[in-house]
């Protein structure tokens, strides 16, 4: 199996990005990343009463539906490292509900300032695959951290398992030569999960531009 690609722009250029692109978000990437969005949420299935934690939650259209699931006696909290993304997602927030928006954080997803075993699902789409390759393992090892023993665990990444190798070759040339505009690379989503001790009991595979987005539910 082929390695995947390393990653070379720093946190700080990324935060400063999404900064930047946070008001345009939702036309620019959000409209091609719904349908595999929905299939990890239609698959989470979260339930009235559950916490859930969103990382990467963007513009907070996802994470609105997760707190709507969860209902009044839940809870939903959305973490960004970008200030701009949250401060749009408050935003939304507010002009699709009168009610107070979920508890929002800015930090980083690879060290999660987050008590243990404090949430029954967490939710993270188009997110994993900024991490670079060393911090994928952390990522997903704070997302067994903060979620309860029996907890579950939806991604939704972009994928180098199956599809055309010559489009993953350009995308990646593309990421590696413009890492500030092609800023994620397809990484093996479903295999990390298993590698990191979770158990996957779904995952469906999604065409994007050509590409093949994994989206996979799994249990601590």
């Amino acid at each position: 199996m082929s390695e995947i690609q390393r990653v070379s722009r720093s946190k700080q250029d990324a935060r400063r990005s999404y900064d930047r692109l946070s008001r345009i978000y939702t036309w620019l990437g959000e409209m091609w990343e719904r349908r595999p969005r929905q299939l990890a949420l239609d698959a989470l299935d979260v339930q009235p009463g559950e916490r859930v934690l969103e990382i990467g939650c963007g513009t907070g259209r996802d994470l609105l539906a997760l707190q709507r699931a969860a209902g009044s006696a839940g809870q939903a909290v959305g973490l960004d490292l970008s200030p701009g993304m949250l401060a749009v997602s408050r935003r939304n927030w507010q002009r699709a509900t009168a009610a107070q928006p979920a508890r929002l954080v800015c930090a980083d997803g690879a060290c999660l300032p987050l008590a243990v075993d404090s949430f029954d699902v967490v939710y993270s789409s188009f997110t994993l695959e900024l991490f670079d390759t060393p911090e994928i393992g952390l990522f997903l090892a704070e997302c067994r951290r903060v979620l309860i023993p029996a907890g579950r665990l939806g991604i939704v990444s972009l994928s180098k398992s199956g599809g055309s190798k010559n489009l993953i070759k350009y995308y990646e040339h593309f990421h590696a030569r413009y890492p500030g505009i092609v800023d994620c690379r397809p990484i093996f989503a479903v295999q990390a999960l298993e590698t990191a001790g979770f158990r996957v009991t779904w995952s469906r595979n999604v065409s994007m531009w050509g590409l093949r987005v994994e989206a996979a539910v799994a249990f601590c």
